[in-house]
């Protein structure tokens, strides 16, 4: 079933909101968080300053595909493939499994996280943290 109006507009939404609180806004200018519909697809990227000065890099963050009226996660390899998420179950509610991603990234760098399927997951699927770059005195 393809994604209406409606719900499209309801994820925008969504997704606008969690991206005006995730960023500080004394780095709204250097560091963005996007997203991109493409049919039943919605794929969430990062931008931010490159270790080249003067230049920008967009990374992947996740892809949420919407497949049998359920939203699953996706990885993407270094070889531009993406992959199913297998530690995320899918779900109907697609603000449930964004906070899952977005759990996620909150513990990629805490020692506690380790142990959790979620952080395995983050560095087993190569998901990027939006903030791994931005010292925690910055946030």
């Amino acid at each position: 079933m393809a994604l209406d109006t409606f719900t499209k507009k309801k994820i925008e939404k969504i997704l606008d909101n969690y991206i005006d609180k995730k960023i500080p806004k004394h780095l709204k200018e250097e560091y963005k968080i996007m997203y991109k519909f493409r049919g039943n697809t919605l794929t969430l990227t990062q931008e931010r300053p490159s270790y080249i000065p003067g230049r920008r890099v967009e990374l992947p963050v996740a892809q949420f595909r919407f497949e049998d009226d359920y939203w699953k996660v996706y990885w993407k390899d270094s070889k531009d493939k993406w992959h199913f998420v297998d530690d995320i179950n899918p779900d109907k509610n697609f603000e449930k499994q964004l906070m899952i991603v977005d759990k996620d990234e909150k513990h990629c760098n805490s020692k506690e996280a380790m142990t959790s399927v979620n952080t395995a997951f983050t560095h087993r699927a190569g998901i990027r943290c939006p903030f791994q770059m931005i010292g925690r005195d910055e946030i």
